[in-house]
């Protein structure tokens, strides 16, 4: 997952599972039915923030601590064949929660609750990824504009975080990671350009594919011979998600995915950063 929806999705993840067992304030996936709307700031524009509690997160600065020299995790790692440079090190930054309501004692009382939840269960969070926690603060309430102007109490909470990250460099210049591995005939089977040679292949926007809508996926060409494998970010959850089909006979010519896929980034799979080393010069 990418480092800036790493740290985003690791708290939206902990603050909906507080609430997917609440008996008043319920949170589920589906927008008509969850009693309480958890998500990253693109909700801000969402009226639905005007009608429900709503706890909104969003990142502020983060930067690299600069803890291994070169952040180079293993340079006997890094090899001609995979052109994969592994890096690490400590991601320090901060991260707002704002808990919103039009009704100040209820945007209150949601927040107490986050608040010490946040403040209890700092273990918790440390054995998924975070390396230190500090600097929980709880804002004074100041009301803000919702979409349709209504006046809306938001009361903000701030945190500072140290979180170990592991990255990658390689070749690869493309969001939505399609693969394809063989099923049928080699000769016949949709494998893209990448390593057809080994019955695995890479399909690409514009010229495989297009996306039509947020979760619809249009083939340029069905392909055939093949499992497809769709690697993206779930646009609510920000979840990395692998999504399989069976083309080895063909198949529709359409894919609905099980979430929209993130509009502003689609995906990059792990903490990878990709490069295009043709066309960008990386100096002596």
């Amino acid at each position: 997952m990418p480092i800036s929806l790493d740290v985003k999705h690791l708290f939206i993840s902990y603050i909906q599972a507080i609430f997917v067992n609440d008996p008043y304030l319920t949170w589920t996936l589906d927008p008509k039915t969850t009693k309480i709307i958890i998500g990253d700031k693109y909700f801000i524009q969402n009226p639905l923030i005007e009608l429900k509690p709503s706890i909104i997160i969003s990142r502020n600065q983060v930067r690299w601590g600069l803890h291994t020299i070169n952040q180079n995790m293993d340079t006997a790692s890094t090899t001609l064949l995979s052109k994969e440079d592994p890096k690490a090190d400590l991601l320090h930054g901060a991260i707002t929660i704002n808990v919103m309501h039009l009704n100040e004692s209820v945007a209150e009382r949601v927040a107490d609750y986050v608040f010490s939840h946040l403040s209890s269960h700092k273990d918790l969070l440390r054995r998924e990824g975070l390396h230190k926690i500090h600097g929980l603060v709880m804002g004074e309430a100041i009301v803000v504009k919702g979409p349709t102007e209504k006046e809306i109490v938001n009361i903000p909470l701030t945190l500072n975080f140290a979180m170990f990250k592991q990255w990658k460099i390689v070749e690869n210049i493309y969001n939505l990671r399609i693969t394809t591995n063989l099923t049928g005939n080699q000769d016949t089977a949709t494998l893209g350009i990448d390593l057809p040679e080994f019955g695995t292949g890479t399909l690409h926007e514009d010229l495989d594919y297009t996306i039509t809508q947020p979760r619809t996926i249009e083939w340029i060409n069905i392909p055939s011979g093949v499992e497809i494998a769709i690697d993206f970010i779930g646009n609510t959850t920000l979840y990395s998600r692998i999504n399989t089909y069976d083309y080895t006979n063909g198949g529709p010519s359409t894919i609905e995915l099980d979430e929209d896929i993130l509009p502003w980034n689609t995906t990059l799979n792990g903490i990878i950063v990709y490069a295009n080393t043709d066309t960008i010069d990386v100096g002596p």
